[in-house]
């Protein structure tokens, strides 16, 4: 299951949790595709990235 989401400010990370829940729970393996990378500013960019990483790490990853 893919699972996309663009690097904007509209950018949640417990959104996408939700839906990897969903998706584990239903015996599929999630994909998550960020899009419009180029649409953000590095910093920026980076910020998201980081945060994604610390609550991945928070819920024992996703494997």
């Amino acid at each position: 299951m893919f699972i996309p989401s663009p690097l904007s400010l509209d950018f949640k990370v417990t959104r996408i949790m939700r839906y990897l829940t969903q998706a584990k729970q239903s015996g599929a393996q999630p994909v998550v595709i960020l899009t419009k990378a180029e649409l953000v500013d590095r910093r920026a960019r980076n910020k998201t990235i980081a945060m994604w990483s610390k609550q991945t790490k928070k819920h024992g990853g996703w494997k």
